[in-house]
């Protein structure tokens, strides 16, 4: 999965992480070694998955929590994505 996203061109990796953040850094850190970037990713996926269906129906302050974790990934994986051309933040 990881060789596959990592293959893709860096501009549609960039739009990715900038549109849907918590789907591609999710499945690109699940792909990773080590066990903390496959926690960082499942928490991503998770949080990604639970902020559209709390927006939908679960109480609000589940709508915040996934909305600052989603939020403060999106940032760092931007920033990252720009420098150097990769998502680097636990993604070893």
């Amino acid at each position: 999965m990881r060789k596959t996203l990592s293959d893709l061109p860096w501009l549609v990796q960039l739009l990715l992480v900038i549109f849907v953040d918590g789907l591609f850094g999710g499945l690109y850190r699940l792909g990773g070694k080590k066990t903390s970037s496959k926690v960082v990713g499942a928490i991503m996926l998770m949080s990604f998955i639970l902020f559209f269906v709390s927006v939908i129906g679960l109480p609000e302050f589940i709508t915040w929590i996934m909305g600052i974790v989603c939020g403060v990934c999106e940032i760092c994986d931007i920033i990252t994505m720009i420098l150097a051309k990769k998502i680097t933040v636990f993604a070893d």
